[in-house]
């Protein structure tokens, strides 16, 4: 799997507006990743019972849990300080 987002930085290069602030930040996504996997146990759940009577996996809860594991991705890679770019709501580039 190819890593189409050009995300990391070099390690001289310091992240901008401060530790604080870069901080306050992880620790909003710290919250929302918190809420987020909440969202993937109740989607894994409703796909279970969808497989269970429908027989199918249902689309529309399989994209968003595409969408969701990108975005926690992100966030994973902003935690742990591979790269800067906030992701979502804060990234502004839609992908």
């Amino acid at each position: 799997m190819t890593d189409t987002h050009q995300h990391s930085y070099s390690e001289t290069e310091k992240p901008k507006g401060g530790a604080w602030k870069r901080g306050l930040h992880m620790l909003v996504f710290l919250i929302l990743f918190g809420v987020a996997e909440s969202l993937l146990a109740l989607g894994a759940i409703l796909q279970f019972f969808w497989y269970l009577f429908a027989g199918r996996r249902n689309e529309l809860i399989a994209d968003i849990g595409r969408d969701l594991s990108v975005w926690m991705k992100d966030v994973v890679d902003f935690q742990t300080g591979n790269t800067e770019v906030r992701p979502f709501p804060w990234d502004k580039s839609i992908q």
